[in-house]
């Protein structure tokens, strides 16, 4: 997901609104590193996480990671939910891989860590959550 532009018409109230002029439009910036995206992405996610019955609570720790190639949007998308979350039990992690934009010697934005590929990203992530590991890579049939 990177970013996107779009046009809509600005807020008016009821008292404010008219259905006969023209109101200008107002650019509206979407994808990353805007925070409707991480606040869609974590919302989504608290969705389908397991229910163990148990309601969240303010201890109830949420960790989700950014893994993508280019320090200025993800990464940048990580620093400032971190800092939206500053305080709280909500945290994001970056996860910078060295497959697209970003080049060995680059600015990291902060990254946590840098690995070579998706591969590694995820086990980097399932060693955080408690060692869990990749099942053996299927062969390629002949």
């Amino acid at each position: 997901m990177g970013q996107a532009h779009r046009l809509e018409p600005p807020r008016a109230t009821a008292s404010h609104a008219s259905t006969t002029s023209l109101q200008p439009l107002c650019p509206i910036l979407t994808g990353k590193p805007t925070p409707g995206t991480y606040r869609f992405v974590e919302e989504r996610l608290r969705s389908l996480a397991p229910d163990d019955g148990a309601p969240p609570t303010a201890e109830t720790q949420w960790c989700f990671y950014m893994v993508g190639d280019n320090p200025t949007s993800d990464m940048e998308g990580v620093r400032r939910a971190n800092i939206h979350h500053m305080g709280s039990t909500t945290q994001w992690r970056g996860v910078l891989v060295r497959t697209g934009v970003y080049k060995e010697g680059d600015e990291t934005n902060g990254a946590h860590v840098v690995v070579d590929g998706i591969e590694q990203a995820v086990e980097w992530i399932l060693e955080q959550e408690g060692g869990a590991q990749l099942p053996p890579a299927k062969k390629p049939r002949a």
